[in-house]
């Protein structure tokens, strides 16, 4: 049985699967208290399947970018467990999964999330012969128009967060645009990390950290 935890902003995830389809999970709004909330919450979902901890076999955290509080907080909590359970953990981009699967069946896919009230993180993903390019950055609206073009795929919670009047004008200058519901990614979580598993694709438990995405910052990878 596999865990999959995602803590990047006020929606809290956390899903049990089998082989990366899950059995069950659970998305609530967090006010300030995944600290609290998070451990408690794991534990009423595996007891509901009449599971224990020592059932979990492997560990999935979306890693970010998001709030920098309940980032650590899924971080942290998701180490322990590896640790204690003696679990492999691995980690996905944030940005990956709201992009996630649409990155892979288009050229050109930009994913968004909430930054603030002005800004956006902004995943943008270029498939080149099956390769996937990305780089993640923070833009506001304006920004954001430059950076897509009429042939890309926009996707994400983010979108939500778009005043009326640019949306419409988004629509124009594109035709593709998806909004996506949080707790979406946890689904996409599970079924990416199981993907990892099988590859023994994992990440050094004591040196993981978030992903943690300024206003300056600009990272671009590479994945095959």
């Amino acid at each position: 049985m596999e865990l999959s935890i995602d803590t990047s902003n006020k929606h809290a995830s956390i899903g049990l699967s089998e082989e990366g389809k899950l059995i069950i999970d659970k998305t609530w709004i967090s006010k300030n208290n995944h600290s609290v909330e998070l451990l408690p919450s794991i534990e009423k979902i595996i007891t509901k399947i009449e599971k224990k901890f020592s059932d979990i076999n492997c560990i999935f955290i979306a890693s970010g970018p998001g709030k920098f509080s309940s980032l650590r907080v899924g971080m942290s909590i998701a180490k322990g467990l590896a640790i204690s359970l003696k679990s492999p953990i691995s980690a996905i981009n944030t940005l990956y999964l709201e992009g996630y699967p649409e990155l892979i069946e288009n050229k050109e896919t930009n994913s968004l999330m909430e930054y603030n009230k002005d800004k956006f993180y902004i995943g943008q993903f270029k498939n080149i012969n099956g390769q996937i390019k990305s780089e993640y950055l923070i833009a506001d609206q304006s920004a954001l128009y430059n950076l897509v073009s009429e042939n890309s795929f926009i996707c994400g919670e983010g979108i939500s967060s778009l005043s009326k009047d640019f949306y419409d004008k988004l629509k124009k200058r594109t035709k593709y645009i998806k909004l996506k519901s949080p707790g979406s990614r946890i689904i996409k979580l599970a079924k990416l990390g199981f993907e990892n598993h099988k590859n023994k694709n994992y990440c050094n438990t004591s040196t993981l950290q978030p992903m943690y995405l300024g206003n300056s910052q600009i990272t671009k990878t590479k994945i095959k």
